[in-house]
């Protein structure tokens, strides 16, 4: 018997079809190939595990007869690596594995932190850069308007920078442009109004004048000068300045800022307009004592102020033969004052008034004899402004005789006035025959049809009127006198029927009359009537029955149309501009 070889056991004999090897747990089917031969049989596997022990035939110790029984099936051992062994290894390689994870486990997440901080960074930081961004482009586009202001003014003879948002703050844009008024010898004119401009940026601009002696105009209305900045700007004017008219409406100037104009307007002999319409103005005693003295001024306007003496204002205007427009609306001077204004006016030697503005200055029918005896005496006056004060029919009275000799009247305001039928055919009656009247405000007056026509009657034939407003004048629905109005007349260029309660009966009659007109109209505005699809369809045919009389401005707003008319009226005016080639503009 063969002696076994160390670490194997004895399976099974020849004539068994498997063998096991086994050591220390393995095993070895002899189905499995040897040397490159498939199920070559035990005898193969036997000289397979001789091999791996040893040679044959002397080889590793083992004679030829020992060789021999290797040719018999018997149990052969193969090391392999033990349980531990393969555990251990096992083992170690889990925990470098475990360890090379971990690392890059960690190297993940921080790359996902920082991932994460720097969206969060960008995200928190995005709009400070696009605000920037778009700052720099602001600034880029700012600087270039001003560059574009800049050269207006120093290239060209007029500039209108209305509007153009130069102030604010510390009046940085506005000071920056102004710079192109020193040693200007070429700008005579520029409007800085409604820009928001306040005490710095004036005091900039008078640094400026200062060296300028060729601008003649500036208008600075509606901005934030102030007393501060209008002292300042005297300072300048008051100097060798050729400024003739001064804008400075709308500015906060008070009792310290008009002392200062006063101040300035004793030594200069070159400024002949000032605006110093709405205002805080009160106390007008320093403006009183300028005015006795200043011999250019020809233009005041004091409007929307909160002036009550009058009697202080006729004192001086007595003494003044240089004004010839002065505009004292909107102050509370009532009927003692405008008397005393009235009578100095009156009684001033040389002087030829021109305008006369005395708009909502509560008066009262006693002050219209004071008015009339003026407006009889001075045949120079063309603008007459009595709106918005309740003077009514006995006041038309007086002023309808005086208007007689009023033959220089250009513009004539007495809407407003509480006046009727009476008062209306008064002041017609003083009208007739004044040629050179453009404009005409009875709005606001219940004068009904009667007073209408006989205000149509005046204008139908022998009169050049402009400019008509009959607005909320009760005419109702029978417009027979406007229709004539519109048909004979032929230089009345804007007509302003609001509110009279036409309806398509009224608005019919008006229709009908344009068909036939040969004015050359601007303006037609008959908002406000309850005009319905009726009157719109009519006047839509009429439009186009006669294109060349077609308002260009039709105003037919706060009606009843529907659709229906809407259409009819939009039809009309692609049908006038292909007929007449003439625009119009159509308001619902």
């Amino acid at each position: 018997m063969a002696p076994a070889v160390p670490g194997c056991r004895a399976l099974g004999s020849s004539d068994e079809e498997d063998f096991v090897i086994q050591e220390r747990g393995a095993v070895v089917d002899d189905s499995e190939t040897f040397d490159g031969q498939a199920g070559g049989g035990a005898d193969a596997a036997v000289q397979t595990a001789v091999d791996a022990v040893g040679g044959v035939d002397g080889v590793g110790g083992v004679d030829g007869d020992e060789a021999a029984v290797a040719t018999a099936p018997a149990s052969v051992a193969v090391p392999v690596p033990s349980y531990d062994d393969v555990q251990y290894q096992d083992t170690e390689s889990a925990a470098e594995m475990w360890k090379t994870g971990a690392m890059g486990v960690v190297a993940l997440g921080a790359l996902a932190g920082l991932g994460f901080f720097g969206h969060k960074m960008f995200k928190s930081q995005a709009p400070k850069v696009q605000q920037a961004m778009q700052d720099r482009q602001f600034a880029k586009e700012s600087q270039q308007r001003l560059n574009d202001f800049l050269s207006q003014l120093r290239n060209q003879p007029t500039a209108d920078l209305s509007a153009k948002n130069l102030g604010g703050g510390q009046d940085e844009g506005f000071c920056y442009v102004v710079d192109a008024l020193s040693f200007n010898e070429r700008l005579v004119a520029v409007d800085f109004s409604k820009n928001a401009i306040g005490p710095v940026g004036a005091q900039q601009l008078a640094q400026a004048l200062s060296s300028n002696t060729a601008l003649k105009n500036l208008v600075l209305d509606t901005n934030n000068i102030g007393d501060e900045g209008v002292a300042a700007l005297a300072t300048s004017l008051a100097g060798g300045s050729q400024v003739k008219t001064l804008g400075l409406g709308s500015n906060g100037i008070g009792d310290a800022g008009i002392n200062a104009l006063a101040e300035m307007l004793k030594s200069n002999t070159v400024i002949e307009s000032i605006e110093l319409n709405s205002n805080s103005i009160e106390d007008v005693a320093g403006l009183c004592e300028a005015i006795r003295v200043t011999t250019s001024l020809k233009r005041l306007n004091l409007s929307d102020n909160y002036i009550e003496d009058g009697q202080s204002l006729a004192s001086a205007l007595k003494e003044n033969a240089s004004i010839e427009e002065l505009v004292l609306s909107g102050n509370s001077l009532g009927d003692e004052g405008v008397i005393a204004v009235c009578e100095a006016l009156k009684q001033r030697q040389g002087a030829n008034l021109k305008v006369l503005e005395l708009a909502n200055v509560s008066i009262s029918p006693e002050a219209m004899g004071a008015i009339s005896d003026l407006v009889s005496a001075c045949s120079t006056l063309e603008t007459l402004n009595l709106s918005m004060n309740e003077w009514g029919d006995g006041g038309a009275f007086k002023l309808g005789t005086a208007l007689e000799n009023a033959k220089n009247l250009v513009n004539l305001d007495c809407s407003a006035a509480s006046l009727e039928a009476p008062g209306a055919m008064a002041l017609a009656s003083g009208l007739k025959g004044h040629s050179d009247l453009k404009k005409l405000d009875l709005s606001q007056n219940p004068i009904g049809q009667a007073g209408v026509a006989s205000i149509v009657d005046v204008l139908k034939h022998d009169m050049n009127v402009e400019v008509l407003k009959l607005a909320w004048c009760n005419n109702g629905e029978n417009a027979e006198q406007i229709g004539q109005l519109i048909m004979y007349n032929t230089t009345i260029k804007e007509l302003d029927l609001r509110g009279n309660s036409l309806k398509d009966n009224g608005m019919i009659w008006i229709a009908r009359s344009l068909r036939e007109s040969q004015l050359d109209l601007n303006k037609l505005n008959v908002a406000y009537n309850d005009i319905q699809d009726d009157g719109a369809v009519s006047l839509a045919q009429s439009l186009k029955h006669n294109p060349d009389s077609a308002p260009r401005d039709l105003n037919i707003t706060s009606n009843m149309l529907t659709r229906m008319g809407q259409v009819a009226l939009t039809e009309a005016l692609d049908q006038v501009f292909d007929m007449a080639k003439r625009e119009m503009v159509i308001n619902f």
